[in-house]
C-alpha cells in the first residue's frame, strides 16, 4: 500500500498503516484516542473526514488531508466543525510536479479535551461509510504500534 511504502521509504519507526472502516475501528477501545495523527488522501468532504478521524486522536492530535481544491463551501463546513470541537485548521495550497490541477494540504489540530469523547457512540459519524487508511504513530508506553490487515 501507499502508506506502507512511505513508512518503508522514510525509515520511520513506531508507525504503522492501519486499514479498516473508520466507523468500526473508531469504536474499538484499542484505537480510541491513541494516535498522534491521521492521514487522508481524496477521501471525502473535509469536515466528514475530520469527524471520522476524531475518535482515533489523542489530545493535540492532528489530521492531514491531501485534496484537490476544496472550494469555499467545503472550507466553511470544515471551519464550522473545527469551531464546534475546538480545533484549528490551516489550508496550504501545494504544487505537485507534472500536475496542473490545484492540490491542497489541510491540517487540522485538535486543541481541547480528548476528541474521542466527542463521538462516544458513533452516532455523529458521516454517511456513507468510508474506507479509512490512517497512518499514525501510536502513543504507547514502549509498545509497538498495532497493525490491521
Amino acid at each position: 500500500s501507499f502508506c506502507q511504502e512511505v513508512i518503508r521509504a522514510t525509515g520511520l519507526r513506531e508507525i504503522a498503516a492501519v486499514w479498516g472502516r473508520g466507523e468500526e475501528l473508531g469504536l474499538r477501545p484499542e484505537h480510541r484516542a491513541g494516535y498522534d495523527c491521521a492521514v487522508s488522501r481524496a477521501l471525502g468532504q473535509s469536515a466528514d473526514v475530520v469527524r471520522l478521524s476524531l475518535p482515533f486522536l489523542a489530545p493535540g492530535g492532528w489530521v492531514l488531508l491531501y485534496k484537490g481544491d476544496p472550494g469555499a463551501e467545503e472550507l466553511r463546513g470544515l471551519a464550522d466543525l473545527c469551531s464546534e470541537v475546538g480545533a484549528a485548521w490551516v489550508n496550504r495550497p501545494i504544487a505537485v510536479p507534472y500536475l496542473e490541477e490545484k492540490r491542497t494540504l489541510l491540517t487540522v489540530t485538535t486543541a481541547r479535551s480528548s476528541p474521542a469523547r466527542l463521538v462516544p457512540d458513533g452516532s455523529a459519524l458521516p454517511d456513507p461509510p468510508y474506507d479509512f487508511p490512517a497512518m499514525s504513530r501510536h502513543r504507547g508506553e514502549g509498545k509497538p504500534p498495532r497493525e490491521m490487515a
